[in-house]
Parts: structure tokens; sequence; C-alpha cells
């Protein structure tokens, strides 16, 4: 992690602010739900294991190569099934990042 930006192993995001920790710095970062997109030709890829209907939308929790989960929440249109691999993008409008305990 460096100034405005958090090196993840989905890749770097970017702060629109300084952040306040230093180079280096251990951190987690909370993504909203509706900040995981699908991007068909993204290297980035996670399996889809779960899906939950909510309304006017559904929310699906992604598993990474590493084995750690994402939520994303998608509208209807935007429908994935359990057992695909699909591509996605992190696309969080702020970046919200805290010291790891």
């Amino acid at each position: 992690m460096s100034g405005r930006a958090v090196a993840l192993e989905t890749g770097e995001l970017r702060s629109e602010g300084e952040l306040r920790f230093g180079d280096g710095a251990e951190v987690e970062v909370l993504l909203r739900p509706d900040a995981v997109r699908p991007e068909p030709g993204s290297p980035l890829r996670a399996r889809v294991v779960d899906k939950v209907l909510r309304g006017t939308v559904c929310h699906y929790s992604l598993e990474l190569l590493s084995g750690r989960r994402l939520l994303a929440e998608l509208g209807h249109e935007e429908a994935l099934a359990v057992g695909d691999t699909v591509g996605i993008r992190l696309q969080p409008r702020k970046l919200l990042a805290f010291a790891r305990d």
C-alpha cells in the first residue's frame, strides 16, 4: 500500500484522497456489494458459489482463486449461475481501508 493506493490480490485500488497509512502497511479493505461488477473480458476471475434473491436484485457470493470471497449485488438483467466462473472488476465509489489489527 502507498499514499493513495492499496495493492490487493484483485489489483490496485486508488483513493481520491491521501490514505492514513504508511507504505507497506497491512490493511482491511471494505467493498460494497454494488462495487463488484461483472466484466466478461477481465483477467480477474471468480466462481459463483451462492445466489440469494433480494427483491429487485440478487446477491452473489463469488470465490477468488485464493479462496477469499466477495459479495456482489446485481440486477436481475445481469443474472449469473451458481458454478459459473466469471470475469469481474472492482469499482468502489470510495475506498474504505482500515489498519489491520
